[in-house]
């Protein structure tokens, strides 16, 4: 009896569900009739939510999600059709058309193809097949199946004149075969049926660019941007039409003409336009009214910050940046930009410890943030932290693993590490990932000619060059690839074209390239004659003999270098440049008293040229008197006393003679101008344990290094080892000095170093060998070292014989 119940029930459920579903399609197909979209949608999902197998409710629905707008939940509903009747006609034409639209013709031929056998007498298929006939005729750039398909179309229009799809096939075949008037009036014909279509419209603006019909292109672009006011890239389209017409006032009305005054990117656009065409007051200006009437949105005191830092008033874009900060993080709102923003703006203004702790923030919250990852791997990069760089590299990479700069940097980290294999393998795939991208093409090829990959590199570079043909900087590397691989003709080429750009650096290259040729061809005389004559006609520069004779000298070729001295001195008395190149030959010949002569007499009359100076520098340590070299890197400093570069070597120096305090004072002051630097941080620790080791210098100095604690570097390992050894660590001591004593093998004092604190954690036999290794590398100038290493190793042995 209770089963028997059970049944009944069940069918007068039944029956009740099916009065229910007639009852909302009924009322669906009212709301229909009375145009009544968006009601009817409700019923005809309550139809479909009682009987979901309803195929042509479900239809209907699909129809009326596409009169509302929603076309991504039309296309969904007949996809659920197809799933249930993989041969329904009406679905699989209307999903055809709604992916030729997109348009992915592969989809809407396998739409159309799953009906072929079934409909294939019906004529909207026979367009529909002949439509993605031509696209793909079109993919495969075949110009006779090209033109084939497009006749095709032209000979179905007349059968289907308001299929657009099909308009578009025939304009877009119009223009791939040259007939820009035929696919003008083609887009006209189409508009007069759809006027709104925007794609059409985009149409039409295009041929009438390829036509330069100037005055139709403003009247399109204005129609445009009036019929579809959203479409941004139109508005900005007619913005920069207007800019360079010069009609600035026009392109600011357009600006200000927002479809959306709440809309923050047009704000900016605006604002922006106003700060490159009507100076920073007038932009503040329009930016404070904007402030104020739009409740400070964060990305408006943003673009004010930055305003500000642009200006120079650091401390107040950086007091708006964290007020911005707060505010949107009271709001609720995305704080990564602001924050990433104030990071920069803090490391900017000299305050790198303040930036790192505000990237730190960022990621905390945001650990995915990329920008953020790549910016703090290159400070940690830059303290010689590839460790912890790579950990964040690794992050980023999980969450954008193409992207370009993240794979450059882990090529840097790899370096740092010492894993050659892995930087260039992450360098070929950032190049790969940049679209061989012209700076990374030249990174990468110069790595691969670095290790004697000459025709890889080649390979490398005539792909970017594909990408950025007038590149005139990846031309000359690649002429000079040819050149070293004997490739004459392909040189000559490069040549050819560097002279067809014509600007006065492509000529510069065209004329060095020729020159390394000739001369790498034995042709050293008609290289002469073909300088000579560019000289007599006034074709050439000081610059450009200057180039000219650096590459004789990478050619090893003095007598040629002092010829082109000599014509230089002829045509350019004066040329300091020359005199530059004479100082280096001199060099190369060996005749330092007479290079020493020429940087004289060149600082002297460019005292403030700080790439002078540091040549200069250079040949006063090849010279070997560290008190003439002292007085050069003052007078120097005298000169351009801004420069870290000088005070660099100041430092170096003072720290080679063995002046102690002096060198400290020196490091003391680079430091507090860039405390970031890895290096200064690394060599006044060092200093500081020279001096003494009283419980001040061995704090100062260990907080000094704890930035770098974990860096593979071995200057930096010692200096670790060395801190913990005086902090009576011994065993974290070893840990650090032994790799450091292993990769500076001939360096005593490491050796030394590794050596005591070996002996002070009771590793005597381990000791002993160091103890030799400071014997082995030192020679007259270490030989309070060796002395002392001689004596612990009498010791050593001493012990060894009484036990």
């Amino acid at each position: 009896m209770l089963m028997l119940v059970g049944l009944l029930l069940s069918l007068s459920a039944c029956k009740t569900d099916d009065e229910k579903a007639s009852a909302h399609l009924k009322q669906a197909q009212e709301f229909v009739l009375a145009d009544d979209a968006a009601r009817a949608r409700v019923e005809f999902l309550n139809v479909l939510r009682i009987t979901p197998n309803d195929i042509a409710s479900r239809f209907a629905l699909a129809g009326i999600e596409e009169q509302l707008g929603n076309r991504r939940e039309a296309y969904a509903q007949m996809l659920r059709i197809v799933e249930q009747d993989p041969r329904h006609i009406p679905s699989r034409l209307k999903l055809a058309a709604m992916a030729m639209d997109d348009p992915n013709w592969p989809e809407a031929r396998k739409h159309l193809e799953a009906i072929s056998e079934v409909a294939s007498d019906n004529p909207e298929l026979r367009v529909g097949l002949a439509i993605v006939d031509y696209a793909d005729a079109a993919a495969q750039s075949d110009t006779l199946a090209l033109q084939a398909a497009h006749a095709r179309l032209l000979n179905l229009l007349p059968d289907f004149p308001k299929l657009i799809p099909l308009h578009y096939a025939i304009i877009d075949g119009f223009e791939r075969t040259g007939r820009p008037e035929d696919a003008l009036k083609a887009a006209e014909a189409a508009l007069a049926l759809d006027p709104g279509n925007l794609q059409l419209s985009q149409s039409r603006l295009s041929i009438l660019y390829q036509l330069n019909r100037t005055g139709e292109i403003e009247a399109q672009l204005k129609a445009i941007v009036r019929d579809h006011p959203t479409a941004e890239s139109f508005r900005q389209m007619l913005v920069e039409w207007y800019i360079k017409a010069g009609n600035l006032d026009a392109a600011e009305a357009v600006l200000r003409n927002m479809p959306d005054p709440t809309d923050t990117g047009a704000q900016l656009t605006l604002v922006r336009f106003l700060t490159d065409y009507r100076g920073s007051e007038e932009a503040l200006i329009t930016l404070e009214q904007l402030v104020a009437a739009h409740g400070r949105p964060t990305a408006l005191r943003l673009l004010r910050a930055a305003m500000a830092f642009d200006d120079a008033d650091t401390e107040s874009a950086i007091r708006e940046m964290r007020e911005a900060v707060a505010t949107a993080e009271e709001r609720g709102e995305d704080t990564a930009g602001a924050l990433f923003m104030l990071a920069q703006m803090l490391d900017a203004s000299g305050e790198r410890q303040a930036a790192e702790n505000t990237l730190s923030t960022l990621l905390v919250s945001y650990p995915r943030n990329v920008p953020a990852a790549q910016l703090q791997s290159v400070w940690l990069l830059e303290r010689g932290r590839p460790d912890l760089a790579m950990r964040l590299l690794k992050t980023a990479q999980a969450v954008s693993p193409e992207d370009p700069k993240t794979l450059l940097l882990l090529s840097r980290a790899y370096d740092a590490s010492g894993d050659a294999a892995l930087a260039t393998q992450m360098l070929a795939r950032a190049f790969d990932e940049s679209e061989n991208n012209a700076l990374t093409a030249l990174d990468y090829a110069a790595r691969l000619a670095t290790q004697g990959n000459l025709s890889s590199a080649s390979d490398v570079l005539t792909s970017a060059i594909e990408k950025a043909p007038d590149n005139i900087t990846l031309m000359a590397r690649q002429g000079a690839l040819f050149v070293a691989q004997a490739q004459w003709d392909r040189a000559e080429t490069i040549e050819g074209r560097l002279r067809v750009i014509g600007s006065v650096p492509a000529r510069l290259f065209a004329d060095r390239l020729q020159f390394q040729r000739l001369v790498a061809q034995g042709k050293t005389d008609l290289a002469k004659s073909h300088i000579e004559l560019r000289a007599q006609d006034g074709e050439i520069t000081a610059t450009g003999l200057a180039m000219l004779a650096r590459a004789g000298l990478e050619a090893g070729l003095p007598d040629l270098v002092q010829y082109l001295l000599d014509l230089g001195t002829t045509y350019f008395p004066q040329s300091a440049e020359l005199r530059a190149v004479a100082a280096e030959l001199a060099i190369a010949m060996s005749d330092l008293d007479k290079a020493a002569e020429i940087y004289t007499e060149l600082t002297v009359a460019a005292p403030q040229t700080e790439a002078l100076w540091t040549d200069f520098i250079a040949l006063r340590k090849r010279q070997g008197s560290s008190e003439v070299l002292l007085n050069t890197i003052e007078a120097a400093l005298q000169a351009v006393p801004e420069s870290p570069q000088l005070k660099w070597e100041l430092a170096t120096t003072r720290q080679a003679n063995g002046q102690v305090d002096a060198a400290i004072a020196s490091y003391e002051a680079l430091f507090a101008e860039h405390p970031q630097n890895a290096p200064v941080r690394n060599n006044l620790a060092a200093l500081l344990l020279e001096r003494g080791q009283d419980e001040a210098s061995v704090t100062r100095a260990a907080e000094l290094v704890e930035p770098l604690v974990g860096s593979p570097i071995p200057q930096f390992l010692d200096t670790i080892g060395l801190v913990r050894f005086y902090q009576g660590e011994a065993e974290a001591a070893v840990a650090a000095l032994i790799p450091a004593a292993q990769a500076l093998g001939n360096d005593p004092q490491v050796q030394w170093h590794t050596a005591e604190a070996l002996a002070s954690a009771g590793r005597l036999e381990d000791a002993r060998r160091y103890y030799q290794a400071v014997l082995d590398a030192s020679d007259e100038t270490s030989s309070g070292l060796a002395k002392a290493a001689a004596e612990a190793l009498a010791s050593h042995d001493a012990s060894k014989a009484v036990d």
